[in-house]
Formats: structure tokens, C-alpha cells, sequence
């Protein structure tokens, strides 16, 4: 009996150590998957020279804008709010280009960038949608760097959107002083609109395990300064998602070199940038993609990484 006891134990034990292996062999695998993906989308991002398109570069005409002059604690308009008051010049990068469904102002400092124009321009048309995507964003900051004086630009992306009912998600947030606390706050980047990549399951298991603790990082730490504002100050963490962020003049040449080298905008790229600000809830989000998921991503995070 003792015998067959210990036989039964070894053979758990055994188990127990290969399905461990089999886990670990194929989380490994996964990263070296996505490593691969990431690198041969980036290929033509290198070969990138800049030249001026002023075709591409359409300033928008203020009947286009409406008003976002709205009581301080209503939560509906402030991401525009903070893209007003915080950038000095804002980008849309387009490709139809219409107003409709677009965070904008009545100050009139806002340029439609016509991503097929620019692409022609640039003759990267038959180039992957991850290098068009990145060097649009690339010249858009080498030419902000450029040719203009701005401390701060915002850069939209055409699919971003923050116009829908958050009642009963963020409740009323006190804009003034979340403005106030922006202002003063030593950020290089602001994002309004991101994507916690690094707590994405995309295996098989990802249904299988789902009592698998999320966990982050000393690199994706975020300290609070705000009550709906954090600051990440490490580098490397898998924040994805280039749809709606400010960036200060002194990020402009570091995360238009950070592209420069290969790196796709939204993955190494950024990572690059130090440090970094997030709004807590997150406020912009991609269409196309599901609102619900996307928020419960931004909670997890916001649940175990903003302290």
C-alpha cells in the first residue's frame, strides 16, 4: 500500500512539473511570436526619410468647430477640454477627414493630416498599415519639431472617441482641478487613450485559466498626483494605443527618433518616453473595438498598478 502511495505521488508530482514546462514553454513561445510580429511590422519604418507634404496638412475651418464651453464637472466633454487647455496645436491624423464625432474646439488650432496624401507622398503606400501608421506619426511630430513653436501638440488619431454616457462609470470629475494638476505635473507625454496590452491573455488559454492573476510590473507602476491622474515613471511597459495623446516639445525629437529605428509607435516606441501620464478612468477609446472590454482593461489596471 505504502509503495503504491509513493508510486501515485511521483507520478502526480510528475505531472504537476510537466504541465508547469508545458506553460512556460509556451508563454515563451508566445513572446518570441509577438516579438516576431512586432519586428516585421516595423520593417520599412527604417528606410523613413522626411520631407515636407504640405498637401497632407489641412487646417480645419472653424464652421467645422462647436462649443466646449460646458459646466466644469461635466465629464462629456472633458477630454476635450483637456486637449484645448493643454495642447497649443492639435492633429488629426484622417482619412476621410470629417468632422462629425471629433473632439473639437472653437479656438480653431486644429489640422486634419490626410493619411492617403501623406502616404503618397511619402510613397509608402503599399507599405503595412503598422509603418504607415507609424511614420504618419513620425512626421507629424518631426514637423511640429520643425517648423512651429508649440510647447505642446495634441495627436488624435481619426477612430478616437470620448462622447458617450459615462454616467455611472466616472461620475462627476472636478475638472479645474484635475486641469490645474496636469499643468503643473512633469509628464513628457499625457495619454488620454491607451490599451494595458500587458494584461491581454491572447492565448489559448485565455479562457481555459481565466483565475489567473494579472500582475504589473516595477515598470508599470503609475503613482497617483490626481485623484483621476497617474504618473509612470519606469520604462518598457506594454502600454499600446497612439489615438489620442499630448506630448511636450522636450518628448518631440526622442519619440520621432524612437520611431525612426524601427519601432512601431504604439509598442517600443513610446515605451521609450519617460514619464509618462495617464487619466484614471482612461476617457478616449478606439472605435471598432469593444467599449466594455476596453474598460474593464482600464479598471484592471487602474485596480492594481495606480497606487
Amino acid at each position: 500500500m505504502r509503495l503504491y502511495k509513493h508510486s501515485a505521488l511521483k507520478a502526480n508530482l510528475l505531472q504537476t512539473r510537466t504541465l508547469l514546462l508545458t506553460l512556460t514553454l509556451f508563454y515563451a513561445a508566445r513572446n518570441v511570436r509577438e516579438q516576431l510580429k512586432i519586428y516585421f511590422r516595423a520593417r520599412g519604418i527604417r528606410s523613413y526619410v522626411y520631407q515636407q507634404c504640405p498637401d497632407a496638412y489641412v487646417r480645419a475651418h472653424s464652421s467645422f468647430y462647436t462649443s466646449v464651453e460646458v459646466n466644469a464637472s461635466d465629464p462629456i466633454r472633458l477630454s476635450e477640454r483637456i486637449i484645448y487647455e493643454l495642447a497649443d496645436y492639435v492633429y488629426i491624423l484622417c482619412v476621410r477627414c470629417d468632422s462629425s464625432g471629433l473632439p473639437l474646439g472653437s479656438t480653431g488650432k486644429t489640422t486634419f493630416v490626410h493619411a492617403h496624401v501623406l502616404d503618397d507622398c511619402l510613397h509608402i503606400s503599399h507599405s503595412t498599415h503598422y509603418v504607415k501608421a507609424s511614420i504618419a506619426h513620425a512626421h507629424i511630430l518631426e514637423t511640429a519639431s520643425k517648423h512651429t513653436t508649440h510647447a505642446a501638440i495634441a495627436v488624435l488619431e481619426e477612430d478616437t472617441f470620448s462622447e458617450f454616457d459615462y454616467s455611472g462609470y466616472v461620475g462627476s470629475l472636478p475638472t479645474a482641478e484635475l486641469l490645474e494638476s496636469l499643468r503643473g505635473a512633469n509628464w513628457r507625454i499625457l495619454r488620454l487613450g491607451y490599451k494595458p496590452f500587458f494584461l491581454i491573455d491572447n492565448t489559448v488559454f485565455t479562457n481555459i485559466l481565466p483565475f489567473l492573476p494579472k500582475s504589473c510590473g516595477p515598470e508599470c507602476t503609475c503613482s497617483k498626483f490626481h485623484e483621476q491622474a497617474c504618473m509612470m515613471y519606469g520604462r518598457g511597459c506594454d502600454m499600446r494605443s497612439s489615438d489620442a495623446y499630448i506630448i511636450r516639445r522636450n518628448a518631440l525629437s526622442d519619440l520621432r527618433k524612437a520611431i525612426e529605428t524601427g519601432n512601431v509607435i504604439d509598442v517600443h516606441a513610446m515605451q521609450a518616453i519617460s514619464p509618462q501620464a495617464f487619466l484614471v478612468p482612461q476617457l478616449n477609446f478606439q472605435s471598432g473595438q469593444s467599449i466594455q472590454a476596453s474598460r474593464q482593461l482600464a479598471e484592471t489596471f487602474k485596480d492594481i498598478c495606480v497606487s
